[in-house]
């Protein structure tokens, strides 16, 4: 979208009529589309220029349009150029992309809110490359324009970055009275330390990011639970991690050909190259979007917890919930469940980065000939329904475990393929697997092989488990490390008492240097308790303990986690009620009226609202609520037009009074940093 509106705009404007140039520039923000006209073939008449719906109705509250891949999705970089000859005419000033669509303005914002570390973008769908490390942002000149008409210090640090952290090319027109009242502008934006980074998602779009605060050793974990389609890949809830200064779980990114070709779309684009769990050997079904059930991305335990119930018609539940958890200031560990019902097979997918792999805890027995697809499949070998299948011919030299042990390990020893590793550096990434499977193999696959720097092969591991009616919770620690590795052990607790619906998952983990953590993730808020002591009242704990004594604990939508004579607690595990209001009005300040106020405190927290289910309703609160009023910024409550063809009849909106809502809590305490509990 926006290239015929640029060259729209630009006519008009050079026509420079005072009837005419208005009426085609109006034109261009017309409900229209193209229609044949039979009476002369190859003719297709446009019956208006449609920006406002494209804008409004297409890009969702993030500025981004209907496609699951960076770069595709950014409608408005090709919007720029009408945007820019409106804004910048002294004549015809009745129309703005600047001033009248928020979610253009989110469109600059998009692009520092999915950058992990301020220096990559996840290679989610056609884009990118494996092993990649970049951004996908606008132009600094771009971005520093925006930045003069909204205002916002995000668009002016992420031109910064962009510059190389300089400020020397950053001026405004030779034609102001005072062109450098820019770079002043910018220098007190990024005078001082970088801040701390920070954890956020988009729930527009479908992404969601977790990172430790400390830049010099960064950490990010990335779930992705949005569109996979329109240049997207079947990757729903596909899971991405950079740390040591690399991507250890590498997405294949942009396919060698965008060609329709079997190996691009049986492969590169099928769930079998991503990090997801595929059931019965089917490829996931086209679909929208997942749903975020939480998001608590505070203090040393973050976690991020997504569905996507449908992406498969034979399951009741697919949802994912991701940990990332720092061992210290410098290194990181993340646990993964993935819960899947329904079928009679699931297959978790990994691959890490390249480089050697080595086992411990398994007996592998190499398949002598075939693929993962069987030992009679060869290789992308194409059965007559490829398009409905999973990819697994493209998996080969094949080893193979039944039955392996609940515990074991596969260690990634990563290959420097875009020169990202430092003398004396020696990354790794060990997978603790703490599944009980019917089977695991090894397997290479092979990623597009036309991008610079593309390693040759990578190392998959299928983690498999089958029955009728399967219910399967795939558990898995990935801990990143150099050389040496920090978690002696980890291991799945026994769950003595649970609450129906809780569904609990429990793991133990060691680390080196003598600390014991135990986390807790439920399905549900209820009570559990576990071997060894260790109580919950919730959906969601973590404990710290050295020496018998409890270091950090957080409690995440829950009001009690106990263990021996230690107790955290708190008032209700969510603020509930439901929505009385939509105030939308402001486009810099969306509120919601709720129908009971919530208490100080609440800025930063999530807000999730049961909506009808069409797009994702999850929300970050902006500023403290004002009594029964709460602020999301200017994310905007729109979802599109309520009549596509008659705007006057205003909008539809993406939540409705009478919708239900929560915003859960939490409350941690940090005894070796000497904090008392915080909510």
């Amino acid at each position: 979208e926006g290239m015929h509106h640029s060259a729209l705009s630009a006519a008009a404007i050079a026509l420079d009529d005072p009837q005419e140039t208005p009426a085609l520039i109006d034109w261009a923000f017309v409900p229209g589309s193209r229609q044949r006209d039979p009476a002369h073939p190859g003719r297709m008449p446009v019956s208006g220029g449609n920006l406002a719906n494209v804008i409004t109705s297409v890009m969702d509250r993030d500025g981004l349009g209907n496609e699951g891949a960076p770069g595709y999705c950014l409608w408005g970089q090709s919007l720029q150029p009408a945007a820019d000859l409106l804004e910048d005419n002294p004549k015809y000033r009745a129309r703005s992309l600047y001033r009248e669509f928020p979610n253009y303005r989110q469109y600059y914002h998009a692009c520092w809110r999915w950058n992990c570390l301020d220096a990559v973008t996840p290679p989610i769908g056609d884009s990118g490359s494996t092993c990649y490390w970049g951004l996908v942002n606008p132009s600094a000149p771009a971005l520093l324009r925006a930045f003069r008409i909204y205002g916002d210090a995000e668009l002016a640090r992420l031109a910064w970055q962009a510059l190389g952290r300089k400020l020397d090319s950053v001026h405004g027109s030779i034609y102001e009275a005072d062109p450098e009242a820019l770079r002043r502008d910018v220098a007190r934006v990024v005078s001082g330390p970088e801040p701390p980074l920070e954890s956020r998602f988009l729930d527009g779009w479908g992404l969601a990011i977790l990172q430790a605060p400390q830049r010099a050793f960064g950490r990010a974990l990335w779930l992705y639970f949005g569109r996979n389609t329109g240049h997207g890949h079947l990757d729903r809830l596909n899971l991405g991690l950079y740390a040591e200064n690399l991507d250890l779980l590498p997405d294949f990114g942009y396919p060698e050909y965008a060609s329709g070709r079997p190996r691009d779309l049986a492969w590169c684009r099928n769930n079998a190259s991503h990090n997801v769990v595929t059931v019965d050997d089917a490829a996931q079904r086209d679909s929208y979007t997942g749903h975020l059930l939480a998001f608590q991305p505070e203090g040393k335990a973050r976690v991020v917890d997504a569905s996507s119930d449908g992406i498969y018609p034979n399951c009741t539940t697919y949802r994912r919930t991701a940990w990332l958890i720092d061992a210290d200031e410098r290194r990181s560990y993340v646990l993964d469940v993935v819960r899947v019902r329904g079928g009679s097979k699931h297959t978790l997918s990994w691959h890490g980065p390249p480089g050697e792999v080595t086992t411990t805890g398994l007996v592998l027995q190499p398949q002598a000939q075939g693929t993962f697809a069987g030992p009679e499949v060869a290789r992308e070998a194409e059965a007559a329904e490829w398009r409905t299948k999973a990819g697994w011919s493209f998996l080969f030299n094949v080893a193979r475990a039944a039955n392996p042990p609940e515990e074991f390990t596969v260690d990634y020893r990563a290959e420097d393929s875009r020169g990202r590793i430092a003398a004396g550096r020696e990354p790794h990434l060990r997978l603790h697997n703490l599944t009980p499977l019917q089977e695991v193999a090894l397997a290479d696959g092979e990623p597009p092989q036309n991008r610079a720097g593309a390693p040759k092969s990578i190392r998959f591991v299928l983690a498999t488990r089958k029955g009728e009616n399967l219910d399967s919770a795939f558990v898995t620690l990935l801990e990143p490390y150099d050389r040496v590795p920090f978690i002696t052990r980890a291991r799945r607790l026994p769950v003595l008492e649970a609450a129906p619906g809780t569904n609990p998952v429990a793991v133990e983990v060691t680390l080196a240097d003598g600390r014991v953590d135990t986390v807790v993730s439920c399905e549900a808020p209820g009570r559990v308790r576990l071997a060894g002591g260790l109580e919950l009242e919730g959906a969601y704990g973590f404990l710290s303990r050295r020496d018998g004594t409890v270091e950090y604990a957080k409690l995440m939508e829950g009001t009690l986690l106990a263990w021996d004579d230690f107790r955290l607690t708190a008032a209700r595990a969510a603020y509930t009620g439901t929505i009385t209001r939509v105030l939308a009005d402001d486009p810099n300040d969306q509120q919601l009226e709720l129908s009971a106020p919530l208490p100080e405190g609440q800025a930063g927290r999530t807000l999730i609202v049961k909506n009808d289910g069409e797009q994702d309703a999850a929300y970050t609160l902006a500023a403290p609520p004002r009594g029964r009023r709460v602020s999301l910024g200017a994310i905007s409550l729109v979802r599109g037009y309520v009549d596509p063809n008659d705007h006057a009849k205003g909008f539809r909106y993406n939540v409705s009074p009478g919708d239900a809502y929560k915003v859960p809590t939490y409350t941690s305490i940090d005894r070796a940093a000497g904090t008392k509990p915080k909510e």
